[in-house]
């Protein structure tokens, strides 16, 4: 079993809200992620086969961190 952890973004599992114009109505969505997902490429030397995605945990988030671009 894969063991490490992966870094991301604090916009990818923090919960946000939206608004969207849908048929000329102001809509507004919020997004709250209850589930993360790990999924390894394939065609590395190791991965030669699809291997199934792996559900990850948040083990720290920041927003006050830097966005990597």
């Amino acid at each position: 079993m894969p063991l490490g952890y992966v870094v991301t973004n604090h916009h990818v599992v923090a919960e946000s809200t939206e608004v969207r114009m849908e048929g000329g109505v102001a809509v507004e969505l919020t997004r709250t992620p209850n589930r993360i997902e790990v999924v390894f490429p394939t065609g590395l030397p190791n991965r030669l086969v699809p291997t199934p995605a792996l559900e990850a945990t948040v083990y720290a988030a920041d927003e006050a961190l830097p966005r990597i671009k």
